[in-house]
């Protein structure tokens, strides 16, 4: 809030021998608090001082008021960079994870080993929760020689869209798939990649799966 040219001229006069405690005139309005003031006494960093309805104000109050009102436009768009740019990162490094887990979709389409591979750790392996109870485990390399050589089409994707997890250079992409051979369905389940960062990017560490033949959506 500006305050008034009228009053601020009167208070801001220059009375001989009345110096401020810092060395800057300083005159005393005295009378029936306006509006504005209400709004001077509580802005914050102004060198404003109010006993009753007493307001004694020095020079410079207003043009400090003043800057403090025209620099929030940019202490916010400060804040809002420094409070976005974490969320930005995440969101690429999300992103960068589920692209992971689509290369081996991909690499099962077109029976590339290479393309699967080349996503996996060294040491990566898959396990399968089957409907039977049992639990099958394979080294990534394994499956990667299987679906090379497997005959006609396979597709496996999510049937909607992923839920990830990130944290430092770990993360979770957790998604309901459903499965295709030649074109018709064969089962359905959930896929859990487990990924971690590296130099060449997010790698997967893990695949569990479960392979269920009944309850899948659409089916």
């Amino acid at each position: 809030m500006i305050v008034p040219a009228s009053v601020a001229d009167e208070l801001l006069q220059t009375p001989p021998g009345d110096p401020s405690p810092r060395g800057r005139p300083r005159r005393e309005y005295t009378g029936p608090m306006p509006e504005w003031s209400r709004l001077v006494g509580r802005s914050v960093g102004r060198r404003v001082k109010r006993t009753g309805f007493t307001i004694a104000l020095t020079h410079g109050a207003m043009d400090s008021s003043y800057t403090s009102l025209h620099n929030r436009p940019m202490r916010l768009i400060a804040f809002l960079l420094v409070a976005v740019a974490p969320l930005a990162a995440q969101s690429s490094a999300e992103t960068d994870a589920v692209a992971a887990a689509q290369q081996v979709f991909d690499g099962m389409k077109a029976h590339d080993a290479a393309g699967i591979a080349s996503v996996m750790l060294p040491d990566a392996r898959l396990f399968a929760l089957r409907d039977t109870g049992a639990t099958v485990s394979t080294p990534a390399a394994d499956f990667a020689k299987q679906i090379a050589g497997a005959q006609g089409d396979l597709i496996e994707r999510f049937t909607a869209k992923p839920t990830v997890l990130i944290r430092g250079r770990m993360a979770q992409v957790w998604g309901e798939y459903e499965f295709l051979r030649d074109g018709k369905f064969h089962h359905c389940g959930v896929d859990s990649f487990s990924l971690l960062q590296t130099a060449d990017g997010w790698k997967i560490a893990a695949i569990i799966y479960t392979s269920e033949t009944t309850g899948c959506k659409g089916q």
